[in-house]
């Protein structure tokens, strides 16, 4: 029996409580509005819940927690560098509760419908008790991620493999590969760091991937000073996008290309197959770990450039002509997208394509629809860093809701959607399709919280100068505007310029 609860005022559902449904609840309760979060499972955290979630025990973030926290609730003075899976799950518990908002969450709740009526939202839920429920809302936020359906390709032969077949989001230790031969598929972030952390029980291990990527580590060396930082830190502001501007996007990818040459100067040294030629205007490619070099150069990993054309019991056949036989398949091969509470027909409006791993969705600024004004979308598209753009995505979608700040023209809105079909067009498709900081200043300036470089050059070119030559930080979106915490800001800010110490002109870098 489907019960129905009486429309809140101001209400605004949320689907899901990862970091982007967390922080959109939290920028929701900041701008006064009321709102209820369905997750599916047991507990909030989303990709980061240990055991239900996709990640695995030794696993830790790819970019500094500089960058991996929200712009005004900072990371414990003791946290390392790059926090594993449990300090992001810990830091995600302890955000929903300084908050409050876990009281705003409503756990084994699966959404099975969304659809619109009369100008709100109707949302049905499956609850705990395996009760169907549901609601009118005045706006939605759809935060459920696009990390959803793990996706392993069709390979002829492979219902005949005889040894364990899974897929990176249920691998969590390497204990079971004990002993065992081991060929992981797939050389993205996943790929790279599976391959390295199997190694400590496995026989041998595989790595089987069809082109080449830039293997960059998590902290840089510089070439004169010898000192280490994260590269984050080191290699990161806003003045380096200067050295892009007016480049096509040719141009920019060749200017990538050999920037990431000087920085991974052991690559091709170690494995010839790991060789990526220079000057090229393709898309650059990357996956970031620490010991995944080391361990082809010990041969703890065997490296394979090629692809698996077909199986037969525990031999695979690749497309370089050899075969390897190995006990055990773990797919690195991304996952797909998923929107089951929406009708065909809302997802075709919607530009819906679950297996674009960038973009699923084509919307203004990655948040709005033009047809669906009382709609939002945050966490919804792939980011090189993940939490400062889903924070400016909810304050964007929360300030618009409350009235704070005017939603974009249809005229405007229906522009940036044109503008993100070309980016999906794009031939050959790139690894990701906007820049991290550009796109963040370009969220931090619709909202009113991007401050103006030039008066700040004039008025204050000390800050100024860490602004802009500093390490990014998006503290520098708590400097001004609605939300603003300026003590907060600048703390963060001085410490990150403190800890890197005086910048280096155009210091020369290798990954460490």
């Amino acid at each position: 029996m489907l019960t129905c609860f009486a429309a809140i005022i101001n209400s605004v559902a949320i689907i899901g409580a990862g970091p982007s449904g967390l922080v959109a609840a939290k920028e929701a309760k900041e701008c006064g509005l009321t709102p209820t979060v369905f997750e599916q499972d047991s507990t909030i955290g989303g990709i980061w819940k240990p055991d239900e979630g996709k990640t695995w025990d030794s696993m830790k973030v790819n970019n500094v927690r500089h960058a991996v926290s929200f712009s005004d609730y900072e990371w414990n003075d003791n946290a390392n560098d790059y926090p594993n899976q449990k300090d992001v799950y810990n830091y995600l518990c302890t955000y929903a509760e300084t908050f409050d908002i876990n009281n705003c969450v409503q756990l084994n709740s699966q959404v099975t419908q969304v659809v619109r009526v009369n100008n709100k939202w109707s949302v049905e839920w499956i609850n705990g008790h395996n009760e169907s429920l549901s609601a009118m809302f005045d706006s939605v936020i759809v935060s459920s991620g696009v990390f959803t359906r793990a996706f392993t390709p069709e390979i002829l032969g492979l219902e005949t493999f005889t040894g364990s077949v899974i897929h990176a989001q249920d691998y969590k230790r390497p204990n079971p590969f004990e002993g065992k031969t081991v060929a992981v598929i797939g050389n993205a972030f996943s790929g790279c760091e599976i391959a390295s952390d199997v190694t400590q029980t496995a026989s041998k291990v595989f790595h089987i991937f069809s082109r080449p990527k830039w293997i960059t580590s998590r902290y840089v060396k510089e070439k004169t000073s010898n000192r280490t930082l994260p590269s984050d830190l080191a290699l990161f502001n806003r003045n380096i996008l200067t050295k892009y501007k007016g480049l096509s996007r040719s141009e920019c990818n060749e200017l990538v290309n050999n920037i990431c040459n000087a920085l991974c100067t052991k690559q091709a040294k170690v494995c010839e197959e790991l060789t990526i030629l220079v000057p090229s205007s393709d898309p650059a490619f990357i996956a970031i770990s620490d010991s995944y070099l080391r361990q082809i150069e010990n041969g703890s990993i065997i490296p394979k450039k090629s692809s698996i054309t077909s199986l037969q019991g525990n031999t695979l056949y690749l497309s370089d002509g050899s075969s390897v036989t190995v006990d055990c398949l773990i797919f690195c091969t991304g996952y797909h997208a998923d929107i089951p509470f929406f009708t065909t027909d809302m997802q075709e409006q919607l530009n819906f394509q679950a297996e674009d791993p960038v973009q699923p969705f084509v919307l203004y600024k990655t948040v709005f629809h033009p047809e669906f004004p009382n709609m939002a979308f945050v966490g919804m598209a792939r980011f090189p860093i993940y939490f400062g753009v889903v924070e400016l995505q909810a304050r964007l979608a929360c300030m618009t809701f409350s009235g704070k700040i005017p939603l974009p023209t249809k005229e405007v809105m229906v522009e940036g959607v044109q503008a993100e079909l070309a980016l999906r067009s794009l031939l050959p498709r790139p690894q990701l399709v906007r820049g991290y900081m550009g796109f963040c200043d370009d969220l931090a300036k619709q909202i009113g919280v991007l401050p103006d470089f030039i008066q700040l050059q004039k008025e204050d070119p000390v800050l100024y100068d860490k602004l802009w030559n500093g390490p990014f930080t998006t503290a520098s979106y708590r400097l001004i505007g609605f939300g603003s915490n300026r003590d907060l800001a600048m703390k963060r800010i001085d410490e990150l310029v403190e800890y890197v110490g005086a910048p280096l002109l155009d210091p020369e870098y290798v990954y460490y």
